[in-house]
């Protein structure tokens, strides 16, 4: 239509609009790459909060709370001060996107209007040359928006695809199934060794014991002597072991994850409680009563403990648990475990932070609530597997094994 009324005037209008996309590739690479580091800024700091969070009572008793509180500052400047350039830049793109209307107009007035004064053009014509530039303001503003969105879009997308792109653990991609449901012996360990990749010595070295269904085995041994290790293993956590480990007649390391989930719970060294209820980290994705939160609550002495907690069932848990103490996280992610009634249960040395007296109560309670199930408990306390049948002692470095009465 522009082109209709003067193709000359149109055609110097229009010019205004060929610097355009270069200017919006040159932002649109400018604002890619300050998303991204941005992305980079916001991820440090949000480790860096996990770290201060899952280390606030180190930090009270060493009186490192200014350090972290420092460290926590200067992140969050780097990642405002990143997320600025961000904003900067998307300016920058309304910025180019809405001069060049305004040099449009500056060539229909300064062209235009001596047109309109000769008669070359009519008063009506040079008014229609003005409303058509005026629409050609609102898409140009709208492309740059477009390409800024985008390019922020594609930074993430790009950190989603390293994700999505990183090869599938081997924990995850074996199928297998045990088909003898009934096989006599939960597990058969023959022989069993395993490094671990970044050591050159071995975790394990040529372990051997047979567990048949209902029993309980205790592991004790020094620190350093592989007791974890063979409960990851046992627990299909670690794979690619030498020897034999199998678990109802199965290798372990072919055994589907999802199915040694639902059969195998363990409660590993280092627990691990949500920022939520204690109601929500006692039950994660199944449904349980109060009756039965209560009960189990009940076996592993935590029933005092809660009478403490504002809120009961319902009162609020820091992350880490930060605001219990070292037993109490233990005897609740314990109480975890029970809860999912697993057909083998993996305890790594769960009460080393419960005083002796708790202990032998939770002992004696838990005896009756674990009757069949099939336990291997690790302990450096030999008081703690006094329940066991067969205890296992893994010696040093030698590994060596020895089964005793």
């Amino acid at each position: 239509s522009m082109f209709l009324i003067d193709w000359h005037l149109s055609a110097l209008i229009l010019v205004c609009c060929l610097p355009l996309p270069f200017i919006l590739h040159r932002l649109s690479i400018r604002e890619y790459e300050q998303h991204h580091v941005a992305q980079e800024s916001l991820s440090e700091l949000n480790d860096r909060c996990s770290q201060a969070v899952s280390t606030v009572r180190m930090q009270r008793l060493t009186q490192a709370d200014k350090f972290w509180r420092g460290k926590l500052q200067q992140n969050a400047e780097d990642y405002r001060e990143r997320r600025l350039q961000v904003r900067r830049t998307s300016l920058l793109f309304m910025l180019a996107t809405g001069v060049v209307p305004v040099f449009a107009y500056g060539i229909l007035f300064i062209v235009g209007l001596p047109l309109v004064q000769s008669a070359q053009i009519s008063l009506g014509e040079f008014i229609a040359l003005q409303s058509y530039v005026l629409l050609l303001q609102g898409p140009l503003r709208e492309i740059g928006f477009l390409v800024s969105e985008w390019q922020r879009c594609m930074a993430n997308v790009e950190r989603l695809c390293e994700v999505y792109n990183e090869p599938q653990d081997p924990l995850f991609s074996a199928k297998g199934v045990p088909e003898n449901g009934t096989e006599e012996a939960i597990y058969s360990v023959e022989n069993l060794s395993f490094s671990y990749p970044e050591s050159n010595e071995k975790a394990l070295s040529n372990v051997s014991f047979s567990l048949q269904s209902g029993e309980s085995l205790g592991i004790l041994g020094p620190i350093g002597a592989g007791k974890s290790t063979l409960l990851n293993i046992l627990s299909g956590f670690e794979r690619g072991y030498e020897g034999k480990a199998l678990y109802r007649g199965e290798s372990i390391d072919t055994i589907e994850n999802s199915y040694l989930r639902e059969q195998v719970a363990m409660v590993p060294q280092k627990t691990f409680l949500f920022a939520d209820t204690v109601r929500e980290n006692l039950t994660l994705d199944r449904n349980q009563s109060e009756g039965q939160l209560l009960e189990v609550l009940e076996v592993v002495a935590f029933t005092e403990d809660l009478n403490g907690i504002p809120g009961g069932l319902d009162g609020a848990l820091g992350e880490w648990g930060v605001n219990l103490s070292g037993g109490q996280k233990q005897r609740l992610t314990l109480a975890r475990a029970l809860l999912r009634k697993p057909k083998v249960l993996l305890l790594d040395d769960c009460l080393s932070a419960v005083d002796t007296v708790t202990e032998s109560a939770i002992l004696d309670a838990i005896e009756r609530y674990i009757e069949g199930l099939t336990v291997v408990w690790v302990a450096h306390r030999s008081s703690t597997l006094k329940k066991c049948k067969e205890i296992i002692t893994l010696h040093g470095e030698a590994h060596e094994q020895q089964l005793a009465g």
